[in-house]
């Protein structure tokens, strides 16, 4: 079925004068069957674990374990900040928030908390080039201990392992508040009688 839905989509587009390319899957029989000059380079070099991750309108997937990764890159930024070596100011740390990247919504609950430090330096009135404060740095530090966390994080792109004929799928949300932000959480339940399966769908989160 995928293979015919490549080339049905290539055909129609064939005839518009369009060439669909760079496809790739997390099958390799499916990947055999399309065309090398339509394939993603990082198909046609090779299939493995090590060279697996693509990047489709900025979400990284490891199609060899079908999960979605997060890759952090702060390339345009002075490292010092990261290394400790110079305390950071609030142009910095605007930088680093709006350089990760979530649009599927995946890691809200980490993005909030660099949101939240940046509200507060708003709020204390520090110019662009300032330093932060000492209790700001501590909460700064905080954060990215965790950079290291999230570059290691696999989330399935796949929803359910079940027959979705066959189980009862139920949509569940949470939501909560706090004088610093609210959040909301999306949710899909499986449930096929002898398992239970769940997976996030989407996460929002707002100062």
């Amino acid at each position: 079925e995928a293979i015919k839905i490549i080339q049905d989509v290539c055909h129609v587009h064939k005839l518009g004068g369009f060439q669909i390319c760079n496809w790739v899957s997390n099958s390799e029989k499916i990947n055999a069957s399309i065309d090398d000059n339509l394939k993603s380079n990082i198909v046609k070099n090779e299939f493995s674990l090590n060279s697996s991750i693509e990047r489709v309108l900025g979400v990284w997937w490891n199609f060899a374990e079908d999960v979605f990764v997060f890759k952090l890159k702060f390339e345009k930024i002075d490292q010092q900040i990261f290394l400790e070596e110079r305390r950071p100011t609030k142009r910095d740390i605007l930088k680093v928030v709006m350089s990760i990247f979530d649009p599927l919504g995946l890691i809200s609950n980490f993005i909030i908390i660099g949101k939240i430090l940046m509200q507060n330096i708003w709020e204390n009135g520090l110019a662009w080039d300032d330093a932060i404060s000492d209790s700001q740095y501590v909460i700064w530090k905080n954060w990215c201990q965790n950079f290291n966390s999230l570059s290691n994080l696999k989330i399935p792109r796949m929803l359910t392992s079940f027959n979705k004929a066959d189980s009862n799928i139920q949509l569940h949300l949470f939501c909560d508040a706090s004088q610093y932000a609210y959040a909301v959480v999306a949710y899909l339940r499986f449930d096929n009688k002898c398992k239970i399966e769940c997976s996030l769908i989407n996460s929002k989160a707002r100062v």
